[in-house]
């Protein structure tokens, strides 16, 4: 085996041991091989010397060990190397639906989004119980400002993972962003309590220039018993917009940023406990769990609009 490749693997085994946490899927009922995406059609005979030299060094950790290294690569935006590598994951093992998410995440994020989006149908239609491959769907139609399939997407995450707590808090942001913000509400509140929920209605507002708008939601998040990383991003975000600010020239760089995943910018994640009747812990790691200093006390009554 090549030395550089020999890196590689060493790489993989300290991503492996040090940094990757791998994600729970709710999986679908076996499906018959005539339904299997076109590229997991290849035969096994594709796969490179290389990466039969890591089945043999890896034994069964191979799956894991090498999606950790595809995530890696994607991440540092090496794409065609994560793209090889997802592929010859899929064909390797042409059950799993982690692959093909990487695939489409790659697709999407080279400009290729009609490529995405059916390797993402696909998938779903292969994995139907799939949480993930919903909330991927919901995320492309959303880039995509397709409001009504995005719309449709949410509806099926929240049958399958009703108390989901991260896709929930997704949900919700794609419901905002959608201009159904009345919808979205609940679903934030469940997900990081009703004062973070106000906050993030107000950033995405902010976001999208109706900073009118974004005032009272920012007022009421600060009257909903915030906690301190949510009154502290309320106050700086309201003092921004002010009309007597001279500065408040919708500078983003001047809000404090969230621990932010994908695109959401300054909003405040999921993560912690949520205080409502229905809560029965969170589900089965079918988001990457995001990160939050804690949920604000949920409240009744919503900001006059």
């Amino acid at each position: 085996m090549s030395k550089p490749y020999r890196l590689v693997l060493n790489a993989v085994l300290l991503l492996a041991s040090c940094t990757f946490c791998g994600c729970a899927f709710v999986s679908g009922s076996a499906v018959s091989s005539s339904r299997l995406l076109p590229f997991r059609k290849a035969s096994a005979a594709q796969l490179s010397p290389e990466f039969r030299e890591a089945q043999r060094m890896f034994g069964k950790n191979t799956e894991k060990n090498l999606l950790a290294w595809a995530m890696y690569q994607e991440d540092t935006e090496q794409y065609a190397e994560a793209m090889k590598t997802y592929r010859e994951l899929s064909v390797a093992y042409p059950d799993k639906v982690q692959p093909q998410l990487g695939i489409a995440r790659v697709e999407e994020a080279t400009g290729r989004s009609e490529q995405a989006l059916t390797v993402l149908q696909n998938a779903a239609a292969v994995h139907p119980q799939n949480v993930e491959v919903q909330l991927q769907l919901m995320r492309l139609h959303t880039s995509e400002e397709n409001w009504q399939e995005c719309l449709k997407t949410c509806e099926i995450v929240c049958n399958l993972a009703p108390t989901d707590q991260n896709a929930r808090y997704e949900v919700g942001i794609a419901m905002v962003r959608a201009d159904r913000v009345d919808d979205a509400l609940p679903h934030l509140t469940f997900a990081v309590g009703r004062s973070a929920a106000c906050y993030n209605v107000a950033w995405i507002l902010h976001e999208q220039s109706r900073d009118a708008e974004a005032v009272p939601w920012l007022q009421q998040a600060l009257s909903e018993h915030p906690d301190r990383q949510t009154a502290e991003r309320s106050k700086l975000l309201l003092a921004e917009l002010s009309p007597v600010n001279p500065q408040s020239k919708r500078r983003h760089d001047r809000v404090v940023p969230a621990a932010a995943v994908g695109d959401q910018g300054g909003v405040i994640h999921a993560g912690g406990p949520v205080e409502v009747p229905s809560w029965n812990g969170p589900g089965q790691g079918s988001v990457r769990p995001a990160r939050h200093s804690g949920p604000a006390i949920p409240a009744d009554g919503q900001p006059q609009r």
